[in-house]
């Protein structure tokens, strides 16, 4: 469909203005409601990070223990390095696992 041409002497045509219309369905939330909304999606992405993060961190860890177990296919250090680095992300991801159980739970009860 092809809009109006409205001709004007002095700056040629220009397309026709359109009436602005406002239509709504739903009265717009209250400031308090949607900060609470804004809050609790917010809390849903922190999660989705955490999520990523303790993924990343289980990769690290397959990754190292791939290392430890070439055995010595790798240089002098390499080895116990990475069995360190291995346990030391077990631990970590557990404390991690931890505290996004305390964070889930407290996005559940607010």
């Amino acid at each position: 469909m092809k809009a109006l041409q409205v001709e004007t002497p002095a700056t040629g045509p220009r397309p026709a203005a359109r009436p602005e219309r406002k239509l709504s369905l739903v009265p717009p939330a209250q400031p308090g409601e949607r900060a609470r909304m804004l809050l609790l999606e917010a809390r849903a992405a922190s999660l989705e990070h955490l999520e990523a993060l303790k993924a990343a961190i289980e990769t690290a860890r397959e990754l190292s223990q791939g290392v430890v177990e070439g055995g010595e296919i790798y240089t002098p250090g390499m080895h116990e390095f990475s069995r360190i680095f291995a346990e030391d992300l077990l631990w970590r991801s557990k404390t991690l696992e931890a505290l996004v159980d305390r964070q889930r739970k407290a996005s559940v009860s607010k």
